[in-house]
């Protein structure tokens, strides 16, 4: 069934276009068992959808290390779990690597906060988008 949503397409105008444009696989930064994700990208998604669009983000960046480390005064990691993040992003991108030869780019962190993580999500397609600005982004 995912497979077939990732093969399926649409008409306008004449012009076919695939339904889903971009895949983004967000993984629990507060968790270290990543198994299934792993599975999904490595057996289902990898194989059946255009390497450049995926995408992948970690989620919960700011309650990784059990929330340690976490200035909630500016709102941003101190150094130590700055690192730790940079890490696992980097630990995902070479464990993908590794099982399926397909390079993908640096994961982006997210924050718990859902304000912030659809701000983010939202700057995230913009570097996706063909336009070079990100005028079609708007607030809600």
């Amino acid at each position: 069934m995912l497979i077939d949503k990732l093969y399926a397409d649409y008409w306008i105008d004449g012009n076919q276009y695939g339904l889903i444009d971009n895949v983004l696989v967000i993984l629990d930064g507060s968790g270290r068992d990543m198994g299934t994700t792993y599975h999904l990208l490595n057996n289902v998604i990898i194989p059946n959808f255009q390497k450049k669009r995926i995408l992948v983000a970690i989620n919960q960046a700011d309650i990784a290390m059990k929330g340690r480390h976490w200035n909630y005064a500016e709102n941003k990691p101190d150094k130590e779990l700055e690192w730790f993040l940079d890490e696992k992003a980097e630990s995902v991108k070479k464990r993908l690597y590794d099982s399926t030869g397909v390079r993908v780019a640096k994961p982006v962190c997210f924050l718990q906060n859902m304000d912030i993580m659809w701000k983010s999500y939202w700057m995230l397609l913009s570097m996706v988008s063909p336009r070079k600005d990100a005028s079609w982004y708007h607030e809600a």
